[in-house]
This record gives structure tokens, sequence and C-alpha cells, in this order.
């Protein structure tokens, strides 16, 4: 248990810059604006950062001054600066406006779990319009998180939603990072019953708290402990590993279709009555991760796949998987009825996976599923009490149109 437990450290799905500062804003370079000349993309909109922005004129003298989450259409640029027009017909150009000073991201920073960056106030934390500490301010609530679109000088730009339109931003302000926490795995816990408990400190178990619904995992730690984000308050606190506590992974529609094509191609061509059944498994196996992750594997490595996968970040997994903790030259060589007995638990996983696409969500689960166990296949009701797969809804990468990502429960990832 131990053992597995530390992967949630490691896991990573997407390769992250080493700091995210101005990363949302107009200076940034793969938003692949120009640096002179007229916008090619039409009525490009862009959101004012903060209070008091100078807007110059054409000799650079300041002429005005706008306000936070103030929506703007860039027309044309110069340099460090974009020509500006307010975002209704026919309105007159309003002036030029450093690029610093506007958030050209339309979606969510990107968290090192590849996920839309998300901030957990914790206690008590105050927005503002100005990017400046404030404790006069609004303040955020702490029982919901919030989406970071801009990150400077030790601040997150928050907003309600995980897309930035004209008329709906959905920005809030600004807010001290030392007031919350950024939640950076694709794990979180909820209760295969009504309930589980947490603790504020994993030395004293005697004053449980209780959590009745899902909450965030940030790490865990030595001692068969998770470390979490409590409901409410947004503290740390402590939740050991047990029959009642559930571990879910957040996996993206994209992810699925990933497994969808590794699926396909090993029943296309790996057919447990060929003579070469063996070798086909392994061919097509290493052509499909290749695929997947978008890197050459070699058949001699002597890493495991699970390494291999972990480290490329492209794909989630389960923990201790019965196949990936094989190397590819392994499975050259293990029985004939290890390797069926992987052929056929992989063909439960991928009926279970494309019903969750197909699906509305919840998905609940029944008695069909009952065979997905990688060991024996074989899986009681009780053992996980009541599966669900929840939509996470749009989480602001993939198209609009896809439901996003769902929680799965990680025993059901290959």
């Amino acid at each position: 248990m131990k053992r597995w437990l530390l992967f949630l450290l490691i896991w990573s799905s997407e390769a992250m810059p080493a700091s995210l500062e101005g990363y949302g804003s107009c200076e940034a370079k793969f938003f692949s604006l120009p640096q002179t000349g007229k916008i090619k993309e039409e009525a490009y909109s862009t959101v004012v950062l903060r209070d008091g922005v100078p807007v110059f004129s054409a000799d650079n003298a300041i002429i005005k001054t706008l306000n936070f989450n103030t929506t703007v259409f860039i027309l044309q640029a110069r340099d460090d600066q974009f020509q500006v027009q307010e975002i209704r017909e026919n309105a007159p150009h309003l002036g030029w406006v450093a690029r610093e000073d506007l958030l050209c991201a339309k979606k969510p920073l990107k968290s090192s779990n590849g996920f839309p960056m998300r901030f957990y106030p914790l206690g008590k934390a105050y927005h503002n319009y100005r990017g400046i500490t404030c404790k006069r301010c609004p303040e955020l609530s702490p029982a919901r998180d919030y989406f970071v679109f801009e990150k400077r000088n030790g601040r997150y730009l928050l907003g309600t939603r995980p897309r930035i339109r004209p008329k709906t931003t959905g920005l809030i302000g600004w807010v001290d990072s030392k007031n919350g926490h950024i939640w950076n795995t694709v794990y979180s816990l909820r209760p295969k019953g009504k309930r589980f408990c947490a603790y504020r400190n994993r030395r004293d178990t005697r004053h449980c708290i209780p959590i009745q619904r899902r909450i965030p995992v940030l790490a865990a730690i030595r001692d068969d402990f998770y470390q979490v984000l409590l409901p409410s308050s947004h503290n740390e606190g402590y939740v050991r590993v047990s029959p009642d506590v559930q571990l879910d992974v957040l996996v993206t529609s994209r992810q699925l279709r990933k497994y969808e094509y590794i699926f396909q191609k090993l029943a296309d061509k790996a057919i447990p009555s060929d003579r070469n059944f063996r070798r086909n498994f392994v061919n097509a196996l290493k052509a499909s991760l290749e695929y997947a992750i978008k890197k050459p594997l070699q058949l001699n490595s002597s890493e495991t796949l699970e390494t291999i996968l972990k480290r490329s970040g492209k794909l989630p997994i389960r923990t201790s998987s019965p196949l990936f903790r094989y190397r590819l030259k392994d499975l050259l060589r293990v029985p004939d009825s290890e390797l069926r007995r992987l052929h056929q638990w992989l063909g439960y996983v991928a009926e279970f996976l494309r019903i969750i696409q197909k699906e509305q969500a919840p998905v609940i689960y029944d008695k069909r599923w009952q065979k997905i166990s990688p060991d024996k296949f074989s899986l009681s009701h009780s053992s996980f009490g009541e599966i669900k797969i929840e939509a996470e809804g749009d989480v602001g990468y993939g198209k609009e149109n896809e439901r996003g990502a769902y929680w799965i429960p990680q025993e059901f990832l290959p």
C-alpha cells in the first residue's frame, strides 16, 4: 500500500514551465499576436487586468484609464502596446494599452497535473482589482474553488468559470498566493458509504472530522495517509487509507479516446487463437503506446511500462497496474495463461471505459462489472459501495461540446 501511495506525488499529465508568471497576459509570445501592424483575427477580445490601466494616445500621452474586467477588442500592435476598442457597435478607438495590462488567455493556466489551475482559499482570503495586498477588500468564499488565469508578483488572478467570453468573463480579482492552495494532483477522495473521517493531524486520530463529499488530494505521505484539503476552510488535513475511502482519478475525454485506440489495436492485431498471438500482442501494445505518448519505446528497455507512462504524463494509469508493471521484453516470456488473462482483462476495461463516454454521467456501477478485477475477475458490489463515474464538466480544455473530464475509481483504469 505504501509503495503505490507514493505514485500520487510522481504523476503529472504535462510537462510544465518552471514559472507561469505572465503566461496569461498579452505579453506572452505564444498568443501569436504581431509585434506591429493590424491584428489578422477579426474582433480579438481581451480583458483589462487591473484598475487604473492607462490608455495612451498615438504620441504616448495618457488620455484616460480603464478599470479591471473591462473587455475590449484589440485592433493593431506597436511594440509593447495594443490599440483597443470598446466591444459595442461603431465604438471609437480608445487608444493604446500596454500588453502586460491585458489578459489574452481565454482559458485558465495549466497546472502541473495538466488540468486548469485551481485555487482553494485558505481561511480568510481577500480579492481585489489592483493586484495589491488588501485586507478591506471582498472576501473569497472558502466553500468553493476558483480558476487561475494569471500569476504575477506572488498573486493569482481568479475567475469562477473555465472559459472567458467577452460578455461573461467570470473574473473576480487578484488574491495573494499564500492565502490558499493550488490543487496539482489528479486525485480526490470520496466516501464509499455515507462518510469517512479526516484528521487535522495524522498523529492524533481521536478527533474525527466527518467528510460526506469529494475532497481534493494534495499528496500521499508516509504511514498510509493522504494529505487533503478539508471542506469549507480548505485547511490541510489527513485521511487514513481505509475501506471507507474511495480514491478517484480525473481523466479527460481525450485520454479516454487514447485508451480506446490502444484497446482497438490490441483487439484487431492480437487474436488469442492465432499462432503468433504473443508477438502480435506485444507489437500492437508497443505501437499503440508510442502513438499515445508520442515517444518511441525500446523492446529491450529495462524500465517497466508503468515507469515510462508515468514519466510521459500522457495517460493516467491505475496503481500497481496488472499490465503496465511489466517491461515489454517480459511480455515475450510470461506464461501463455498470464498473457491471455491480461488480454481478457483489457477487454473488460475497454468495454467499461467506452460506456463512460457514451452514457450520461453519472454511470452507476452494476453487476456487469464484476469481471473487471485484474486478479480474479470477480468484484463484489459491497467492495466498492456505489460506484459512480461523475462528469467534471467543462474543464476549459478540449472542444466545448465534450464532457471535459470524469472522476473514475482508480481500480477501473488499465
